[in-house]
């Protein structure tokens, strides 16, 4: 007979709590026992989902009201973020700005609030080495300041602080596509397990300045509930009164009032796909945010407005629509402000800094792209840019000069 066998569902969620902690590595737990407050995150008396911990001296600090109003804020996040999301082992942490003595910004998690999700389904070895490993990844996270202002290099900044400079999340569905300068706590987390990365900029909703940075790391690979984990976070910023650079709450009306246009593209990519065996065409046009919206992310912006793909670029065609590019950002990016073809033979050796998508093309091993920029013959005045992905078994150039050519032709005949 199990040991759990005959427990009441309140006492089986505290006896999964108490198998939890005990994977606890030894640090770590010393670290929870000396300085920390916890929050068990349960569904009712019966479902154990991980918990939010806290510094203790925040519960008897004399922080000023608006620094202790945002931490009360995030733990609220987090424990939302437990509950509703991820399915595997998952930390979810808050890196704050602060400043040093000389007046340098930079980034902290030390003394923040974070969370431990250690899955709901059942605790098993699989589940012991994850929750170890994020524990190890929380304390080597804490060792760490990214700094952001303008004196930083870029591994100064890493991962944070570039989501809180540019406003825009950076994800990534396996930590190992980043090199040391990008992330220079690469190596830890692999040893860690660390797999799927996922950072948000946090916004007040009343200032529209970054307070801070939600950086989720979890030990599985990115699958496509994963993604859209990563993109549903952000809705629940509003819950308790943050928000997000930029959503996609305004694309359906955006759809909308393009409809003509869209009916144009999709036509034309749906030939140039079938008749030259294609696996990723996609269209994108700029985002029509508000002047809120305006004020969080300086620049173009731009989204997915409709795509066709083969069933194995799945998961790169979801990145694609549950993201956005700023001008200059990857082929598309560029070719906005371009009156020419834009050609990259491999998409792959693109940093993540250039194009936000690289490590989603890595993991689906996509080949050559190239994007054009075209303006709407319906009404003049859109602009448009298709974006093209050849196959990854064509990544001899010449072949691939040639397919451009063939497929450009296409496009002239059908647009």
């Amino acid at each position: 007979m199990a040991e759990s066998d005959g427990l009441s569902p309140f006492d089986y969620c505290r006896y999964e709590e108490g198998r939890a902690a005990a994977y606890f590595p030894d640090n770590f737990k010393e670290y929870v026992d000396t300085q920390l407050n916890r929050c068990p995150v349960v569904y009712g008396t019966s479902s154990f989902y991980g918990w939010v911990f806290w510094s203790r001296e925040d519960d008897q600090s004399e922080h000023p009201m608006n620094i202790l109003g945002l931490k009360e804020k995030i733990k609220d996040l987090l424990g939302k973020c437990v509950r509703r999301l991820f399915e595997y082992p998952t930390l979810f942490q808050f890196w704050a700005p602060t400043m040093t003595m000389e007046g340098r910004s930079y980034l902290t998690t030390q003394s923040q609030p974070f969370a431990l999700s250690t899955s709901v389904r059942r605790i098993d070895d699989d589940v012991k080495g994850s929750v170890k490993g994020l524990c190890g990844y929380r304390m080597i996270s804490m060792d760490y300041k990214f700094y952001m202002d303008r004196e930083s290099s870029d591994e100064q900044l890493g991962v944070p602080g570039r989501v809180f400079n540019h406003g825009f999340p950076e994800s990534t569905p396996n930590v190992k596509y980043y090199s040391i300068k990008e992330y220079p706590l690469r190596h830890h987390a692999l040893r860690c397990q660390v797999k799927l990365s996922c950072a948000i900029p946090l916004f007040d909703r009343s200032t529209h300045l970054c307070v801070g940075v939600l950086e989720m790391v979890s030990t599985a690979s990115a699958e496509e509930f994963q993604l859209n984990d990563c993109h549903d976070c952000r809705r629940l910023l509003k819950e308790v009164g943050l928000e997000s650079s930029i959503s996609h709450a305004g694309h359906h009306k955006e759809r909308n009032e393009r409809q003509i246009d869209l009916d144009e593209i999709e036509k034309v990519l749906k030939v140039v796909r079938d008749d030259h065996g294609l696996p990723l065409a996609l269209a994108w046009g700029p985002c029509r945010v508000d002047w809120r919206c305006r004020a969080l992310v300086k620049g173009e912006i731009f989204h997915v407005i409709r795509n066709f793909y083969t069933y194995e670029y799945w998961k790169f065609n979801l990145a694609n629509k549950l993201s956005h590019l700023r001008k200059g950002q990857g082929v598309v990016g560029r070719a906005f402000s371009s009156p020419n073809v834009l050609f990259c033979k491999d998409v792959t050796q693109l940093s993540i800094i250039d194009y936000p998508l690289a490590h989603y093309a890595r993991d689906e091993e996509s080949g050559g792209c190239f994007a054009i920029c075209l303006q709407s013959s319906c009404t003049g005045n859109d602009i448009f840019v298709l974006e093209c992905f050849m196959p990854p078994s064509n990544k001899d150039y010449g072949n691939q000069q040639t397919a451009l050519r063939k497929i450009l032709e296409t496009m002239k005949k059908n647009f």
